[in-house]
């Protein structure tokens, strides 16, 4: 049976350290493989409704809170364009920031001289930036749960180098995504929720272009 995930409170956290954030977009939910159930008689019409939902996203704005396993938080802005981009930039003090694009997602600290850039596909999220997603390809659904005018769907990627579970969650009125929760090998949950959230808002393409700021100096990734 799926376990309800709670909606997140918890004290604010100094720090964004790299692991955090890495667990908060699902790269690091890895170790010893999560048993993958099979999957059940799940209702075709909420599959179906979470589908057109994420196919019908063009652009999205939003501020997110993370809850990390430790119980701190993390906060900041979030920018999404479908089907190939993404950012995420912490408030300060933290000068963290992620970007997604053309296929490479960057991940930088330049307070700690830590940058790491991966592919997209190594990451459980990169299903919200699929051309077309279909929830029978590249992952599967193992547990779907309605609950206080909330659906929650946990989907498994099927790639053998993605492991962990992500749960996306979605209010029913008005139909949207809230947040997501990602659970690692050892069960531990990070939790990202989304408050503020636009739809369909125009973004500068420059939001998703990553400028290393040892060549294009400190300010080279600021939002225009």
């Amino acid at each position: 049976m799926m376990t309800s995930i709670p909606s997140p409170t918890a004290a604010d956290a100094r720090h964004v350290s790299r692991r955090h954030v890495l667990f908060g977009l699902g790269i690091l939910a890895a170790g010893a493989g999560l048993a993958r159930p099979a999957l059940a008689a799940l209702p075709a019409e909420d599959v179906q409704r979470v589908e057109a939902y994420l196919n019908g996203l063009t652009t999205l704005e939003a501020r997110f809170t993370q809850i990390n396993p430790n119980g701190s938080t993390s906060r900041g802005l979030l920018f999404m364009r479908r089907p190939d981009a993404l950012r995420l930039q912490y408030d300060r003090p933290s000068r963290v920031l992620m970007i997604a694009s053309e296929g490479r997602l960057t991940y930088s600290d330049p307070a700690m001289n830590q940058q790491t850039s991966l592919s997209v596909e190594d990451t459980p999220l990169s299903i919200l930036l699929r051309p077309r997603i279909d929830l029978d390809e590249g992952v599967r659904v193992t547990d779907m749960l309605r609950q206080n005018d909330e659906l929650q769907l946990r989907v498994v990627p099927t790639s053998a180098k993605v492991q962990g579970s992500l749960t996306l969650v979605f209010g029913d009125r008005p139909f949207e995504l809230r947040r997501w929760a990602v659970v690692d090998a050892q069960g531990l949950v990070t939790q990202v929720m989304l408050e503020q959230v636009q739809t369909g808002v125009e973004l500068d393409e420059q939001i998703f272009r990553f400028r290393n700021p040892k060549i294009w100096g400190p300010n080279a990734n600021a939002l225009p």
